[in-house]
């Protein structure tokens, strides 16, 4: 099944684009770092990032679990250069590389075309440490560093992460039984700003 197939069966109307709690349903927004803390110690603002970004993926994302990896990509000159290097990177076994696919979308909205990426695969086959670092870098100026936004698709537990930068990360679920249990595991991390409409979708 492609990523556009699952998507309209599990997901109808939704498009791989940032944004994807405002889009959905049954969704939470987490904050993964305290800006009050990155005025005080930079290197423990991060970590504190990288710490709770790796702490929902791993909870989401168990190591045998079927996903589709996917990056949405603007549309350059150097896209054969992206795609490469993109996945290549953070990939284990290139030999996975052949099974990758794209699509080339439009976004009406902003009047940008752009491809989005996917790569079928076990949770087990990316090398998600060091990607998840990588994407929340994104406006740090630190390496390793993700200019693309990201999207990881659960297949099994019909759920999907955007972790959008050192800021916060994304989860919608298709139902709204699927988010309890990340509810609660990490309800002191839930964005502030949301929580009134997180609260009341889960009530």
């Amino acid at each position: 099944m492609s990523i556009q197939n699952y998507l309209n069966e599990r997901f109808p109307g939704l498009s791989l684009r940032t944004g994807i709690f405002n889009s959905w349903s049954y969704g939470i927004r987490f904050e993964l770092g305290d800006p009050t803390m990155n005025d005080i110690d930079h290197d423990l603002y991060m970590n504190q990032v990288y710490l709770r970004a790796v702490s929902v993926f791993k909870h989401l994302f168990p190591l045998n679990d079927e996903i589709y990896l996917c990056a949405y990509v603007l549309n350059e000159d150097s896209i054969k250069i992206q795609k490469v290097n993109f996945f290549k990177k953070y990939v284990k076994t290139k030999e996975l590389l052949k099974k990758l696919s794209f699509t080339d979308d439009y976004d009406s909205e902003y009047d940008l075309k752009y491809k989005t990426f996917c790569l079928k695969c076990k949770v087990s086959d990316v090398k998600y440490l060091n990607l998840i670092k990588a994407i929340c870098n994104r406006d740090m100026g630190i390496k390793p560093i993700i200019k693309h936004d990201i999207f990881f698709v659960n297949i099994n537990r019909e759920v999907i992460l955007q972790i959008y930068d050192d800021r916060g990360c994304d989860v919608i679920y298709t139902t709204k039984q699927g988010l309890q249990g990340v509810y609660k595991d990490f309800n002191n991390w839930i964005l502030q700003y949301d929580r009134i409409e997180i609260d009341e979708k889960l009530s």
